[in-house]
């Protein structure tokens, strides 16, 4: 348990326990009237407050139905503890002080405090109270003050109808469990490979992450959401309504897998159909297929076209006519410099060496890509594809001087007239 979760209770007794304190030996000055006196000044300062939320503490300390709020404290947790509500309780009562933690109701919230707990806290109190002989006008005041906190320490009994949906989920370690095991089935249904056919593990394993992230946060967990908004991390995938209707037959499996109730699939399924416009696009229909022919005839051995414009969501075909070949993506995985946008999956077909064998690839990140033919790149079989209308990033730079020169001077051309789209 945290040092800051330990201001606990006592820290409930925080607004008071500063009072508990009239020490016998308190000096007032003869001149000065009682009842002009701060309640710091008739508890007797600083060194009886001190004396007297050390006994206080003490009492917390040694109960044992205390256990769950004090129970793992060490000794520095246990002085931590006292000093604050040192701090705090000098600091209600008038005195010169200043308070270093937190208020009552971020130091309380989730420990689940009740009102027997407040209670016994408050006995331990009143116990304190006698046994340094404060006068009873110092106590009542000490506990009325207490009794103002008690709103921002008590908490609502937790039951299944004012548990947040994340606890009634299971917490992290269950939603996460949820989506793995979603994004698993999206990852290898045939009917999704347009989306995730191309990605890598280290690219799977990042979106799951973000939909744990963003699922923990919309059903009241203590998560953050690192990544983009809905809109802007589907614009161009040319998501439909049967892509939609897929998800979420996948979706429902996997409540189904973990039985989880039907209350709470309903809540999850009204949160999932809030982002559906923001993730289904209005003019999406299935994506518009561009398809580049690969040939050998002769010495010639060549992509085409060679060059090509479209749209974020479209797919390319490539079709091997004739001889051996490969579209592979200037990338460092390809022993290639990165040619391709730094935010795009690396891609390779391996070696069609068959007629009528195909490539097909959908591109959802904006930029120009690259791509080479491995058993020609001494040839300059090169071809290029710009995405959308993002004309920077690696695609763009002067060609390499590693690279072999047929390919330098193919890119140069290429990247003159993708410069002029």
């Amino acid at each position: 348990m945290e040092i800051r979760t330990l201001v606990v209770i006592g820290l409930l007794a925080a607004l008071g326990v500063a009072a508990f304190f009239i020490i016998q030996d308190t000096t007032i000055s003869p001149t000065t009237p009682q009842k002009d006196l701060s309640l710091y000044e008739r508890l007797g300062g600083r060194d009886a407050i001190t004396s007297v939320v050390s006994a206080f503490g003490q009492r917390l300390f040694d109960d044992a139905k205390l256990d769950s709020f004090f129970g793992r404290l060490n000794e520095q947790g246990e002085q931590r503890f006292i000093q604050l509500n040192v701090e705090f309780l000098c600091q209600a009562a008038g005195g010169p002080c200043q308070y270093t933690g937190r208020s009552m109701i971020d130091t309380h919230r989730g420990m689940g405090t009740s009102n027997n707990d407040f209670e016994l806290v408050a006995q331990h109190l009143r116990v304190v109270l006698k046994q340094f002989s404060v006068p009873a006008r110092e106590q009542r005041e000490i506990l009325a003050l207490i009794e103002t906190t008690r709103s921002d320490i008590v908490e609502p009994a937790l039951t299944a109808e004012n548990l947040s949906l994340y606890d009634r989920l299971g917490g992290l370690d269950a939603i996460s469990a949820v989506v793995n095991s979603f994004t698993q089935r999206l990852f290898v249904d045939p009917a999704m490979d347009r989306f995730f056919a191309t990605w890598d593990d280290a690219k799977k394993q990042r979106i799951t992450q973000l939909i744990v992230e963003f699922l923990c946060v919309a059903v009241g967990g203590p998560c953050e959401y690192t990544g983009r908004s809905m809109s802007d991390s589907h614009r161009g995938f040319g998501i439909t309504n049967d892509d939609w209707t897929l998800m979420s037959q996948h979706l429902k499996a996997t409540f189904i897998q973990f039985s989880v109730p039907d209350r709470e699939q309903g809540e999850l399924f009204t949160l999932v159909e809030s982002i559906k416009s923001d993730i289904i696009e209005s003019s999406a229909t299935t994506s518009t297929v561009h398809t580049i022919t690969i040939n050998s005839a002769g010495s010639e051995n060549f992509f085409e076209p060679d060059r090509l414009v479209i749209q974020p969501g479209d797919t390319v075909k490539w079709v091997n006519e004739s001889g051996a070949h490969t579209v592979t993506a200037f990338h460092p995985d390809n022993a290639r410099p990165l040619r391709i946008p730094e935010g795009a999956t690396n891609f390779d077909s391996g070696i069609m060496a068959e007629a009528s064998l195909t490539f097909e690839l959908t591109f959802t990140e904006p930029g120009v890509y690259d791509y080479l033919c491995l058993p020609h790149e001494f040839f300059g079989m090169v071809g290029t594809i710009v995405v959308g209308e993002s004309l920077d990033g690696p695609g763009l730079t002067p060609p390499q001087g590693e690279l072999p020169g047929a390919v330098r001077i193919a890119l140069d051309e290429l990247n003159d007239w993708a410069k002029g789209q």
